[in-house]
């Protein structure tokens, strides 16, 4: 079975959001960045959670195969929410 990792995300803000990417970056034991998955999220409104679910094609080895620290990146733009306010 490939790598997977399941994350929540949740809009806290008080305002719908869109274009939102995602991005899970799974660290090896020294804390670097060994690995990484993304996803791409077209909205979600204020309030509103989704969960998702990141893959890799093919087995982590070593230390990544023994449930290695994982990093969860967000990004918006923020200019799309200033619009949304006037």
């Amino acid at each position: 079975p490939s790598p997977t990792v399941t994350a929540t995300i949740v809009n806290n803000s008080l305002f719908d959001v869109r274009d939102i990417t995602v991005v899970a970056v799974v660290l090896d034991s020294s804390g670097n960045a060994a690995a990484g998955s993304s996803t791409f999220i077209d909205s979600l409104a204020k309030g509103e959670s989704q969960n998702l679910v990141f893959t890799w094609p093919e087995d982590f080895f070593g230390s990544l195969a023994l449930h290695p620290p994982v990093d969860i990146y967000t990004r918006v733009n923020l200019l799309e929410l200033s619009e949304n306010l006037e």
